[in-house]
């Protein structure tokens, strides 16, 4: 329960941060165009007309709700799996050291495990996100996250189910892996744990602005994004050109993104138009319940059997990709 409300703060912070940046955002634009700050003015930066008079921009919508309405499903077993695997950690690393327990963790050594939970789920992130950008049948899931042509808060959750159990399963895993090493030493409890892991994120998603990751706020970070993901190269990585796929999939951290290779830098007053980058046709295909939904599901097993050849990825695609959706500036 207590997990459940931490995650129900975060949600309000982060659409308390989105609504800050738009009103930031309408204060800069009626300054620069020497215009009054109104009610009028403020709606229309904050919700452009993409965000709800486009197919993409409901299809969020409608996706977002279903998705808050089958969490506790999706998320079903997520806890189970962590508790496993960090109990499996924990007495195979006594027994094969002789470890013992030394006692209570202590509020420094909670402190030292909710940073090495929090990178092992941060890296879990980046993990799960590389396979569903570099395995074919998982790509087939992940194309409905990348066909929105406009971004908002919303598309975040623009997420096939299958996909979002997928990243649970390999969130679990990690995190249960870093509990169970710390578990061998200390008598720490599950509970302490994901309390940690929680703090740690509503701290990380307030700081690093996550909820204007999928928002029309290219927010910049300087001369820190080589080390941390801003949202503008999160803006990047949704771009339609096929030079940008699979790049800057990382969470907070760019670490992941230049030991693997998928690390690309963000030129300035550079804009992106969104979409998968086969065209808006495609994009327009997963916008129903359907195509966001049934279509997938049937095209990754297709791919998983053999029935369907992978999608090629853009070494293998032409150079060029046509426009689709609109510009991340807009």
């Amino acid at each position: 329960m207590k997990y459940i409300n931490v995650h129900a703060h975060l949600l309000l912070v982060a659409w308390g941060i989105f609504f800050v940046a738009g009103l930031i955002s309408a204060a800069h634009y009626m300054f620069v165009n020497q215009r009054n700050l109104s009610v009028k003015a403020l709606w229309e930066v904050v919700f452009p007309s993409q965000m709800l008079m486009t197919r993409s921009g409901r299809f969020d919508i409608f996706v977002y709700l279903v998705a808050k309405l089958i969490k506790p499903l999706v998320a079903l077993g997520e806890a189970a799996i962590v508790i496993f695997i960090s109990g499996c950690v924990s007495v195979a690393v006594r027994k094969v050291f002789g470890l013992t327990h030394t006692g209570e963790i202590g509020p420094f050594g909670l402190g030292v495990l909710t940073l090495i939970a929090w990178i092992a789920w941060d890296f879990s992130n980046f993990f799960a996100h590389f396979l569903l950008h570099r395995v074919p049948f998982l790509w087939e899931l992940h194309k409905v996250h990348h066909s929105a042509t406009f971004l908002s808060p919303f598309t975040a959750a623009r997420l096939h189910p299958l996909e979002e159990k997928f990243s649970h399963f390999v969130a679990a895993f990690f995190t249960g892996l870093a509990f169970g090493l710390a578990g061998a030493w200390y008598a720490v409890t599950i509970d302490q744990c994901l309390l940690a892991l929680a703090f740690a994120n509503l701290v990380m998603a307030i700081t690093f602005v996550d909820a204007l990751r999928h928002s029309h706020f290219p927010v910049s970070f300087g001369r820190l994004e080589p080390i941390f993901v801003s949202p503008r190269m999160h803006h990047l990585h949704h771009s339609a050109k096929l030079e940008h796929w699979d790049r800057n999939l990382g969470y907070v951290l760019t670490l992941w993104d230049h030991l693997f290779g998928t690390y690309h830098p963000v030129a300035d007053g550079e804009s992106f138009a969104f979409g998968i980058g086969r065209g808006a046709a495609v994009d327009e295909s997963y916008h129903s319940v359907y195509g966001g939904y049934v279509r997938p599901t049937v095209a990754m097993f297709d791919v998983l059997v053999g029935r369907r050849k992978p999608e090629p990825r853009p070494a293998e695609a032409p150079t060029s990709s046509p426009d689709a959706g609109v510009s991340a500036g807009a």
